[in-house]
């Protein structure tokens, strides 16, 4: 049958590219969109069933297409929204069951296959993607019912088997018992029947009722009776009937002792529904649907309303939704989705249903994604801070530091989730403080670094909080540099980054551990405001600073010890990186204009361009972005609009998987530069800000709720579990409620699928990073435990478990994880991962901790793999250079996988250097050539001062007092032995100007338009120089100009190379380019431009690659 024909990445990919079109959901003010598209199966099918798993995934297994029945199995990410292939089951079937088991397996029982009903069954094990074969049922039979009980067993009752159109209704029922792998007989029902429903009691019985129960001689006879299952007596006894007889219905507990019967058909289709009282075993009316449906499915809401999705009238499928009210026992349309019947809905974690293929007028491999969540807002306390900080503590309480409007300004507050309250620290700060840093510590401490007092002044002493005694101390020893708007980050091993900031000089970024400050390569540190940290999955820290991107590597050894530049933006800026459960990180950009991008960890790249939103949605400053347990990105408030300054009460949903982003109610104040914080309730916290761009602070402190009807009686309860998780390990988790109260329901009567079962996920409080961990196979099973499979390979920090039992979230508990130490750390045989051509290449794995009984593997780039410590690579050539991956395991414990890029370099290379062609004298301005891995530069000046930089691939200069040119020189040092020949670059320099305008941003040159007042076609070709006259294009007098501000911008080019920009009266091409670029990818750098010394206003502009490129110039002002 049908295969993928893409990879779950590229699908995935394809599906963030979506969020252009509607991320402009910032601003909408139109109702949420609660129905969309999220990646497709690789092939049609119906009558299939779709499972949710315990590692956060849907299995969808077997059904038919266009082309007979299907052994075909698929897993649904809802992080990514992509499928992607599984192993196929030993056989195709269709109309078959599947059910969770408390092994976290999934049972495949019975269905159609080719040569009629099937007794076989399978077991899916999601841990590791196979099938294997357990016990067969005494009966072939499908369109029966499947239904956990809670005593881990299942029970398969009734079905059909034989031939059409003589089909043999059943009223045999079986027990699987997992621990066995076998099938044994039960009582049979009352009565014989197939496509009946079938719904699991809370006191443990078992609600069968309707179906069919003659074929032929026609008329066709279906049955309203129904009957209870005693899983203690193995017996079954009548209860009261339905007043429709009906098959190919939907039967759905919810919560207050009810079952809801909707729709189906008989003689006819029907559009009647009814509800089952338990606790009276009788029906009454459920209302009426509207219009008749039959193979539809339903899904229990978390807030005990029923989705209903799809099905048909007899005349064809149909789109609208319905969605039923107990409060008010009625249903409405509420969506339209894809027209569908025989399908799937599953109920996801948080609230969401995947809806999955089907049929209509062909079968379908589409997939939906409905969101019937209604977020209300609530004020919680009027409290408020500005440029401060919100760190949750492993109480639930959140401690807010910052500017305040209430309160002892020389105190912190701490927000109590429960009771919605705030109150002052007991203890007075060290330091009163804003635009600082707090940063939960594995001991449960909070430490507070930098900033700004009241008067503006950095303040010197740092301190730590203490929960426990609600005081703070100040620490022995302050960071040696002080700082403000600086980033922190806890990192796996307990220790804490500290990088970037504003200050009157050059910050270097540290390392605090144990009272004890370590500078980290002064020279790679980054100052400004801009600076964010983002801690990854395999403990390596994404640092976003002003238009870099950069890649920091915390573990010991000269290779790992470093900064990494892995791109540059053509923005200036890469917006607020959120971690994605995926462990990618998506950024979202407000300024100038609202995009996003994706990066990609794995491939260290971005997966998307930067798509710019249209002009009609007002820009964003100031605001806030943060991930939800189901992966989608909550943004909210900022500032923008037409002038810039319109302060925003916004708020949005982005959902990375579907490329949607859902406009939420707008919260009850306008606010900027506020904090976010996931609470332990599920709720986020909005905390403070200013109003708008100014700095009045908005006092209020709100709360998000996602399902504000949820009661919280219907929550599962964690009462007891662990405090500490030391990896490799596991954990229990006991309480109440861990079995839910829902079962996914088809209409075609053979897609149950349950939900009920619990799944637990691990969501690290500091950064995000998410993992759904499976229950352990063999573990006792029940509504009030849980025991997990082994954890291991996640970073370690403080983790809320969560467990969600029918799509309802626990309050989660904190977990302090210890990991495994196993992370590696790589140590060349030089200063980095470089050596040249003829060297010896030495790679030596070390480790973050001494840890016994290690097993190194290391995986080349040619594939091949060595268990050496120490790989040796004797006399390297170019093709030895490229990825080396390493892994450290022990018993028990495998670490995450560390990777090495390599480079062995050709003697010989000259690298090009990116300077200004002309700077004033005393101007400050860079230089800088394209980083190399493993290298090292050395720059000299003719004139002038070297600022910053000395040893890296960009330097700040300030260039000499006088003259008419300087020198730069820059000589690259790769590996221990080679030396790439000096490059120059010279720098006109001209005594100030007589007079500096600013001009209104305009746009002079433009090669790819041929029309228009900046036009300036076609491109530049391979080597080609052309040359410009300014002439008169935006308002300007060439005569009367000496120079330009300009920005100078490179896209759409064919091949690597630079562009120089010079004099139109010099003929010679300087060295120096004044953009360098990539292939494919757009660059942009400011700078000022002399003209002509002859005064006509030109300038030449020389292609130096050997593909062609646009070029687009902008001014900003002039020099007379």
């Amino acid at each position: 049958m049908a295969q993928l024909s893409r990879s779950a990445r590229s699908v995935r990919v394809g599906r963030v590219f979506a969020v252009l079109a509607a991320i402009a959901g910032f601003v909408s003010s139109e109702a949420r969109a609660t129905v969309q598209p999220t990646g497709s199966m690789a092939g049609p099918r119906s009558e299939h069933t779709a499972t949710f798993l315990g590692t956060g995934k849907v299995l969808v297994a077997g059904g038919a297409d266009s082309t007979g029945r299907l052994a075909t199995a698929e897993l649904y990410d809802p992080a990514t929204g992509s499928f992607a292939a599984t192993a196929s089951m030993p056989e195709e079937r269709h109309g078959h069951t599947a059910t969770m088991l408390p092994t976290g397996k999934i049972l495949v029982a019975g269905g159609n296959g080719d040569a009629g009903a099937l007794a076989t069954c399978r077991l899916y094990d999601p841990r590791t993607g196979t099938w294997t074969s357990t016990g067969s049922m005494a009966t072939a039979r499908r369109e029966h019912t499947a239904t956990l009980l809670a005593n881990g067993k299942v029970l398969v009752a009734g079905g059909q088997n034989g031939t059409a159109p003589g089909y043999t209704a059943l009223a045999s029922a079986e027990l699987y018992d997992p621990a066995l792998g076998t099938w044994t007989a039960t009582g049979a029902l009352g009565s014989a029947r197939a496509g009946h429903a079938a719904a699991l009691l809370a006191d443990g019985k078992v609600l069968v009722a309707g179906g069919q129960t003659r074929w032929i001689p026609l008329p066709a006879v279906y049955t309203a009776t129904a009957f209870l299952y005693d899983p203690t007596a193995g017996t079954w006894s009548a209860t009261g009937s339905m007043t429709a007889a009906r098959r190919s219905f939907t039967l759905t507990r919810i919560p207050g002792g009810l079952v809801v019967a909707a729709g189906g058909r008989n003689a006819s289709y029907l559009s009647s529904a009814e509800r089952y009282n338990v606790s009276a075993g009788t029906w009454g009316s459920a209302g009426a649907l509207g219009a008749a449906r039959s193979g539809h499915a339903a899904a229990l809401l978390p807030d005990a309303r029923v989705l209903l999705a799809g099905g048909s009238d007899g005349t064809g499928p149909a789109g609208a939704m319905l969605e039923y009210s107990p409060g008010t026992n009625t249903w409405a349309e509420v969506e339209t989705g894809g027209a569908r019947v025989d399908h799937t809905a599953t109920l996801l974690p948080g609230g969401r249903v995947l809806v999955v293929g089907g049929e209509q007028s062909g079968w379908l491999s589409d997939a939906e994604i409905v969101d019937r969540m209604n977020p209300a807002w609530t004020t919680a306390a009027a409290w408020g801070q500005a440029d401060g900080t919100a760190t949750l503590l492993p109480s639930g309480k959140v401690l807010l530091l910052g500017k305040a409007v209430f309160g002892d300004l020389s105190r912190g507050v701490l927000f109590d989730p429960e009771t919605e309250t705030a109150v002052s620290t007991t203890g007075a700060m060290v330091a009163r403080r804003s635009k600082h840093t707090a940063t939960l510590l594995a001991d449960g401490d909070v430490l507070i670094v930098g900033g700004v007092d009241g008067s503006g002044a950095l303040v010197a002493q740092d301190e730590i909080y203490d929960p426990d005694s609600d005081t703070f101390t100040a620490l022995a020893v302050p960071l040696p540099t002080r700082r403000a708007e600086h980033a922190a980050a806890l990192l796996p091993d307990g220790r804490v980054l500290v990088a970037g900031g504003q200050a009157s000089s050059f910050l270097a970024p540290y390392i605090y551990s144990g009272g004890v400050w370590t500078v980290v390569n002064e020279e790679h540190g980054y100052d400004g405001w801009g600076v964010r940290l983002m801690v990854l999955a395999n403990g390596h820290v994404l640092v976003r600073s002003g238009n870099l991107l950069l890649q920091f590597d915390p573990f010991p050894g000269a290779l790992n010890t470093r900064w990494r530049t892995l791109d540059i933006s053509s923005g200036n800026a890469f917006g607020e990186p959120v971690l994605l459960p995926s462990g990618d990180v998506l950024f979202v950009q407000g300024n100038p204009v609202p995009r996003y991008t994706l990066w990609d960890v794995e491939s260290s790249s971005f997966r998307e361009p930067f798509p710019a939103i249209p002009p009609a949605i007002p820009l964003r400053f100031g605001f806030r972005a943060l991930a939800l347990p189901d992966g989608r990105v909550l943004v909210t408030g900022g500032y923008g609009g037409d002038s810039g300054v319109d302060p925003l009460a916004h708020a949005a949903v982005l959902d990375p998987a579907t490329g949607v982003t859902t406009p939420l109610p707008s919260m009850a104040a306008e606010r900027s530069n506020h904090t976010m914080t996931l609470l332990p309730n599920g709720r986020v916290l909005v905390a403070g800000g200013v109003i708008g761009s100014s700095t009045t602070i908005e006092a209020t402190v709100e709360t998000l709720r996602l399902w504000p009807g949820l009661a919280e009686s219907s929550r599962p309860v964690i009462t007891s579990w662990p405090a500490s998780l030391s990896l490799p390990g596991s954990f229990v988790l006991n309480g109440t409620g861990f079995l839910g109260i829902g079962e996914a329901s088809g209409g075609n009567g053979s897609a149950s699928s349950s939900v009920g079962f619990p799944s637990v996920l691990l969501r690290r409080i500091e950064g995000g990073f998410s993992r759904w961990i499976p229950s352990f196979e063999g573990a006792a099973f029940g509504a009030t435990a849980f025991t997990s499979s082994e954890v291991s390979g996640i970073p370690g920090g403080h983790y809320l478990a969560t467990l969600f039992a029918s799509g309802i979230p626990s309050k989660p508990k904190v977990v302090v994880v210890s990991p495994c130490e196993i992370y590696v750390g790589v140590m060349g045989s030089t200063s980095d991962a470089s050596v040249c051509v003829g060297d010896d290449l030495r790679l030596e794995g070390r480790l973050l901790s001494n840890v016994t009984n290690v097993v190194w593997t290391w995986t080349l780039p040619d594939g091949s793999t060595s268990t050496d410590r120490l790989l040796t690579i004797p006399d390297a050539q170019v093709e030895d250079g490229g990825f080396y991956t390493v892994v450290a395991s022990r018993p028990g414990c495998v670490g995450p996988v560390d990777t090495v890029e390599v480079r062995v370099a050709p003697p010989g290379q000259m690298p090009i250097i990116t300077a200004p062609f002309t700077l004033l004298h005393a101007q400050e301005g860079e230089a800088s050539v394209e980083w190399q891995l493993g290298s090292s530069w050395t720059w000299t000046l003719s004139g002038g001062s070297i600022l910053r930089g000395q040893g890296t691939n960009r330097i700040r200069f300030r260039a000499a007092t006088d003259g008419a040119s300087m020198t730069i020189t820059v000589v690259e040092s790769v590996g221990e032995s080679c030396d790439q020949p000096p490059s120059m670059a010279v720098v006109e320099l001209m005594a100030p100007p007589v007079l500096y305008s600013p001009v209104t941003p305009c746009r002079l040159f433009d090669t790819r338009n041929d029309t228009g007042p900046a036009a300036a076609a076609p491109a530049l070709g391979p080597g080609e120089t052309r040359v410009f006259s300014v002439g008169t294009r935006c308002g300007l007098t060439s005569s009367a100009v000496r120079a330009l501000a300009v920005n100078q911008t490179v896209t759409q080019p064919a091949a690597t190379g630079d562009l120089v920009l010079y004099r139109g009266d010099v003929t010679t091409i300087p060295v120096a380019s004044s953009v360098s670029f990539t292939a494919g990818k757009t660059r942009a750098n400011n700078g000022i431009l002399e003209l002509s010394k002859f005064g006509d206003g030109t300038f030449r502009v020389h292609n130096r690659s050997t593909g062609t490129v646009h070029f687009i110039l902008d001014v900003s002002g002039v020099f007379k």
